[in-house]
């Protein structure tokens, strides 16, 4: 008989372990918690299967696959020795909440082992004390053990994995106070790493729960636009990079490292990203050789990690394409980013630099201007906060932005009617400008309307980077995006001055350039 053992597998528990230790070696059929009529016969076979197997670097997943199987093996071996139970590990992959979830894991688990392990409610039983995966294997006629739920009183009885994983990262109890099984204390003690990884996605300030940075973006929409324009933001930065050791900070699914190696072949490459899965699809493209024979490798890091002593003059260049932004708005605003601004210069070689492109906010931000938003390009409605924002015209896009934009209120004075040629708004520069330059993300709706773009002129950037210690490389430019003013302003949007005359548009974007002098 098989016992099908379902779980993310980050710890194994004491209860567990003496859990097992009680019902293998006799009759299942017999147990008082069992739920379902079980197959005659004992445990021959264990079959542990490792959900969300290629997830990791998270505090829901916090351990990736190869340590969870180490905690396993050392969990599993000691039912072989005693019971003469054979045990299986198989990963199943990670899948979006689904009613199909048990199905799924069966199809995963003959497709894996050949067939050689084919699971139905005739031969094997579930062990699991998560409800929804009861509720699926009773659905699918499987006897189920419990362990730590008690059904009858709808509640968990006993400590279950993930509340010893929380303390490991909260350290709210020490590691040997824990209730871990007697191996996992083995792996923890022999693997300090583990443990290590745990309190560090635990403590980090702005990593949420699933190890991404945003709870709302869709990364497979971010990703492909970041595709469509990632050459146009290797051009604007190319120049200015110094070969040696290059880092990239922010690097997503390492598409501007695969521009890089092009050039830089020999350089030693890291790509750093805050994103599970952004650094998963970028782990592919790696696999996939898409970084041919160059030295690249990637880490999950906050960038408001301090840069240590033994990081300090390492790096030749550092990156920030489109990261600043998020460190200030996910952060804590210009405390954040200036903080960073100089580690970058303690990290950087005597000679080093810093190349930022980023969006930027326009000079005289608080001049006020008059805005027109086509009514004619979409769906012109009072029910703008719950339609969908890529069915809204723009003047109805506005209305919704203005409501939902959290980083500050924006003020507006309503005037003209929403169809027609005339301004309908009156509001500073600045906030004309933060709904023009992220009017078009509406899959990524929700985040963007977290983020802030234009907090700093190019004037701020340069003094900010100048205290930092930096020098300013003179190419260094703020400029207007005359792609996005041909493909998403024009016939959109429109800026004049309080006195109805039209306005050039303000700058978009910029490219910063710090120096850190040779006798630094």
């Amino acid at each position: 008989m098989y016992l099908l053992f379902p779980g993310r597998h980050i710890v194994t528990t004491q209860f567990q372990e003496e859990y097992l230790d009680r019902i293998l070696g006799q009759e299942i059929a017999g147990l008082p918690d069992l739920l379902g009529a079980a197959p005659a016969g004992r445990v021959t076979d264990l079959v542990f299967a490792v959900t969300s197997s290629n997830k990791s670097n998270s505090r829901y997943n916090p351990l990736p696959f190869e340590l969870r199987s180490i905690v396993i093996y050392e969990f599993a071996r000691q039912w072989k020795r005693k019971y003469g139970a054979n045990f299986h590990i198989v990963g199943i992959p990670h899948y979006q909440p689904t009613d199909k979830f048990m199905a799924l894991m069966l199809k995963e688990i003959a497709e894996q082992t050949v067939a050689a392990l084919e699971l139905s409610s005739e031969n094997t039983i579930v062990l699991s004390s998560t409800p929804p995966v009861i509720a699926a294997s009773r659905a699918l006629g499987y006897a189920v053990l419990p362990a730590e739920y008690d059904m009858a009183a709808q509640r968990y009885v006993h400590d279950v994995p993930t509340d010893l994983v929380r303390q490991i990262g909260t350290g709210e109890i020490g590691l040997e106070a824990l209730g871990l099984s007697a191996s996992a204390r083995t792996v923890f003690s022999d693997l300090p790493e583990a443990g290590a990884r745990i309190v560090r996605l635990y403590n980090d300030p702005i990593l949420t729960e699933d190890g991404d940075l945003t709870a709302t973006r869709d990364y497979n929409t971010y990703a492909s636009t970041m595709a469509e324009v990632i050459d146009l933001k290797y051009q604007a930065i190319k120049d200015y990079i110094i070969p040696g050791k290059i880092v990239d900070e922010g690097c997503a699914d390492g598409a501007l490292i695969s521009r890089i190696v092009r050039d830089y072949p020999d350089s030693d490459i890291i790509g750093i990203d805050l994103s599970a899965e952004m650094l998963a699809r970028a782990y592919e493209w790696k696999r996939a050789g898409a970084f041919g024979n160059a030295f690249v490798f990637f880490k999950q890091q906050n960038l408001t990690t301090p840069v240590t002593e033994s990081q300090a003059n390492t790096s030749d260049t550092v990156i920030c394409n489109s990261t600043l932004h998020e460190l200030w708005s996910y952060g804590h605003r210009a405390e954040s980013v200036r903080s960073y601004l100089r580690d970058k210069h303690k990290q950087l070689r005597r000679g080093g630099r810093l190349v930022i492109r980023d969006v930027v906010g326009p000079h005289a931000a608080d001049t006020p201007v008059q805005l027109w938003c086509s009514a004619a390009d979409g769906l012109t409605t009072g029910d703008y906060l719950t339609t969908p924002s890529s069915e809204l015209s723009t003047y109805s896009r506005f209305l919704k932005f203005q409501h939902d934009y959290s980083p500050r209120p924006i003020q507006h004075a309503p005037q003209g009617a929403a169809d027609g040629d005339a301004p309908q708004f009156t509001l500073p520069l600045r906030d004309a400008m933060e709904f023009i330059t992220k009017m078009e993300y509406t899959d990524n709706w929700a985040s963007e309307m977290h983020e802030e773009f234009g907090f700093w002129s190019f004037a701020d950037w340069e003094r900010e980077l100048k205290d930092a210690g930096f020098t300013l490389h003179p190419a260094s430019h703020a400029y207007v995006n005359d792609w996005r003013v041909e493909h998403i302003f024009e016939g959109h949007v429109g800026l004049v001055d309080i006195d109805g005359k039209p306005l050039a548009w303000p700058v978009t974007n910029m490219v910063l350039v710090g120096e850190k002098g040779l006798g630094i």
